[in-house]
């Protein structure tokens, strides 16, 4: 059946839904047409088609050649079944064209009154964005099951915890918890990207101790350096975070002379973290960058995190010690240490609570 006629359909507003008259069936059921275009933009493709593409050059990761169309329209409709018994809607028949032409695509989804519920609760739940004419879509807080209202949950609260202060203090203990098994799966290479390392380390800043506050936005200090991250202290005082992952090699054993020495990754690091210090010392004069990240920069400290799957051995942790005490403006923390911290914060909070 085609259900695309150019001389209507193109004179059909986007957003606007149009529903046709009631079709009796030999069945017994009632049907109605509801129909909806939508304007789709414009597409890109890398070859050129007789439709008026205008071409575009782009540079990804290598320069390549795009043409620029007009999409043009998709149409949308749905069959609403409607029964003899009270004109009640009995079920939905929904449909997309996606494409334009002698030759239409069809895609089709029928739904029973469940499931058309379901859905209309589900698209309740969902805002679009306008963002620089950009169209993002986002859920509302409430897109979950509760177990019970929130008023129940107000009370349950009342009646099993003695003050405000324990409700809080048993929220942080389970974020806590639930931090110390995400940190536990990045430990165990689960997570290995340090992108998804450095989002984690953003939630979880209490990590690093209660110095830090929060993290600057601006994490650019120039053309050529971007850090992992910015710790701004209650002060505002601001330092560095360079994260590599939990697999890198910290240190090599010299059989000749029984000693440890750093590894090449451990190295390469801390040269990084030193010229990420001086860059960032350059700023001292940069007003604007403090004012518009509401920090300050002055002898700002590097923390390296890196390493190590497996926890140090008491010689290697002596090492650690001795290298971490040669420079006054670098600290280099391992992912069990960080983990070791988070236990000892988690066993705090649990003993506050208990007392």
């Amino acid at each position: 059946m085609n259900n695309f006629n150019p001389n209507f359909d193109d004179n059909k507003k986007d957003g606007k839904i149009y529903i046709g008259k009631k079709i009796n069936k030999e069945d017994g059921d009632n049907y109605r047409m509801a129909e909806a275009i939508s304007d789709c933009g414009n597409t890109y493709t890398e070859e050129q088609y007789e439709i008026g593409q205008q071409s575009l050059e782009f540079k990804i990761s290598e320069k390549i050649k795009l043409f620029e169309s007009p999409t043009g329209q998709q149409k949308y409709w749905c069959w609403l079944v409607e029964t003899e018994e009270g004109n009640k809607t009995s079920g939905l028949h929904i449909c997309r064209r996606t494409s334009k032409g002698n030759i239409y695509n069809e895609q089709e989804v029928t739904l029973n009154p469940h499931a058309i519920s379901v859905l209309k609760q589900f698209l309740d739940e969902i805002k679009l964005c306008n963002n620089d004419l950009s169209y993002k879509i986002q859920t509302s807080n409430n897109n979950y099951n509760k177990a019970i209202s929130k008023n129940d949950f107000l009370k349950l609260i009342e009646n099993n915890i003695d003050s405000i202060d324990d409700y809080y203090k048993l929220v942080n203990i389970k974020m806590k918890e639930q931090a110390i098994l995400d940190l536990e799966k990045i430990i165990n290479g689960k997570f290995k990207n340090e992108v998804f390392i450095q989002k984690f380390l953003k939630k979880n800043l209490w990590l690093f101790g209660s110095e830090y506050c929060t993290f600057v936005k601006e994490e650019k200090i120039n053309s050529k350096n971007i850090l992992d991250g910015i710790p701004k202290n209650l002060e505002d005082f601001i330092d560095i975070i360079e994260v590599k992952l939990p697999t890198a090699e910290l240190f090599h054993y010299d059989t000749n002379h029984k000693n440890y020495y750093s590894s090449s990754e451990l190295t390469k690091a801390i040269a990084q973290t030193q010229n990420y210090i001086f860059e960032l010392e350059k700023m001292t004069s940069n007003n604007s960058y403090q004012d518009d990240n509401d920090c300050v920069i002055a002898r700002p400290r590097g923390i390296i995190l890196i390493g190590t799957k497996n926890e140090l051995s008491d010689e290697e942790k002596k090492y650690l010690r001795i290298l971490n005490s040669s420079y006054h403006n670098i600290h280099i923390l391992t992912y069990q240490q960080l983990l070791l911290r988070a236990r000892n914060m988690l066993n705090l909070s649990e003993k506050d609570l208990e007392s």
